[in-house]
């Protein structure tokens, strides 16, 4: 009867064991950085997004006011489960699309630079030569 107590407690233990480490892997983690513009500087007061693998939105925020001397643009997403994510602000004609994969520990982004990504996207449009009107004037004539 010792025999199977002893058993019995044995595997409640390995159960239990099994299930701490567990909830220990997914423990949430905090995602934080400052935004700045092309010359370094904080980008405060902008939204910032955090965004899931299929594109829903997890998390927002907005990045801090420059304070007493201390600088702004700060932003921190609190309680993110690991995984991967995407990362995106904008701020005028710049902004940022970066993706962010959160692990074991905090992720500290440091400097989040905005580019203005959107300005090659117009040049490339503009460029575009393409027309739905036929073919051009210098085409060959074909006659049936």
């Amino acid at each position: 009867m010792a025999k199977r107590s002893l058993f019995k407690h044995s595997f409640i233990m390995m159960i239990c064991a099994l299930f701490a480490t567990t909830l220990f892997a997914q423990d949430p983690k905090n995602i934080s950085g400052t935004l700045v513009d092309a010359d370094g500087k904080s980008v405060i007061q902008t939204t910032v997004l955090l965004l899931g693998e299929d594109g829903t939105e997890v998390q927002r925020t907005k990045t801090s006011k420059k304070r007493l001397g201390r600088g702004g643009g700060k932003f921190e997403f609190k309680k993110v489960m690991p995984g991967s994510y995407r990362l995106e602000a904008k701020s005028g004609d710049v902004g940022v699309d970066m993706p962010v994969s959160v692990g074991d520990d905090n992720v500290k982004l440091g400097d989040v630079p905005l580019t203005s990504s959107a300005s090659t996207d117009s040049q490339a449009s503009e460029t575009d030569t393409t027309t739905s009107e036929g073919p051009g004037p210098n085409a060959p004539e074909f006659t049936p």
